[in-house]
């Protein structure tokens, strides 16, 4: 094959990225105004593209809502946690890590629910969350900053219980406040100090702790 044919080659690459950015866009477009119950019609209208164009990029409705759910974690989740682990005061940076990416999933509630409704599997999300809230939460501990009996999983339980504070409404009706849920995550942190620690109860040896 002649090299002739490889501009044209690398220019339906380019359109078939373009493409899929801005299914990528629409889609989360779509999902904030209307939850997890979109149509893929009005999604390839949104972007532009045609439906088949859209089915080429994604078999189905949770195929995309997990492909906008990864783009999100990625861009805008990821460097958040990894400026958090790399802080060179590790309280400081657990602290910052849970916080911020708190925020910015509390601020995109509905690709949350969306994620949630389409039956999305979060099982892969949680080590890339673990990895640098893992390595920042064990630094802290060497620092004697943080509780030695605390573990990975207990900051994915700390996440989920200020989530559901802040998506049912709880944490804004107790404080008065859109941001109520800060409460909640401060009072977590707090009992996570070592210098507060008490003896943590453990209901079973098969729990690990």
């Amino acid at each position: 094959m002649s090299d002739s044919s490889d501009p044209p080659k690398r220019a339906l690459r380019s359109d078939a990225q373009r493409n899929h950015l801005r299914i990528l866009a629409a889609a989360r477009a779509e999902l904030a105004e209307h939850g997890p119950a979109i149509r893929l019609e009005d999604v390839a209208r949104r972007a532009e593209v045609g439906l088949a164009t859209l089915y080429r990029r994604f078999a189905g409705r949770q195929e995309l809502v997990h492909a906008v759910f990864d783009q999100y974690f990625t861009e805008e989740i990821e460097p958040l946690l990894h400026e958090a682990a790399a802080d060179p005061d590790a309280w400081r940076g657990l602290s910052r890590g849970l916080a911020d990416s708190l925020a910015t999933v509390v601020e995109n509630k509905a690709l949350l629910h969306a994620v949630r409704e389409s039956g999305v599997a979060m099982a892969e999300v949680v080590p890339r969350f673990l990895g640098p809230m893992g390595e920042v939460l064990r630094r802290a501990q060497r620092d004697g900053r943080a509780r030695a009996d605390l573990v990975e999983r207990d900051l994915t339980a700390f996440v989920v219980m200020v989530l559901a504070a802040a998506g049912s409404g709880v944490a804004e009706r107790s404080t008065g406040a859109p941001e109520g849920w800060r409460r909640y995550l401060a009072l977590l942190l707090d009992g996570s100090r070592a210098a507060v620690a008490g003896e943590l109860p453990c209901p079973g040896a098969e729990t690990g702790c």
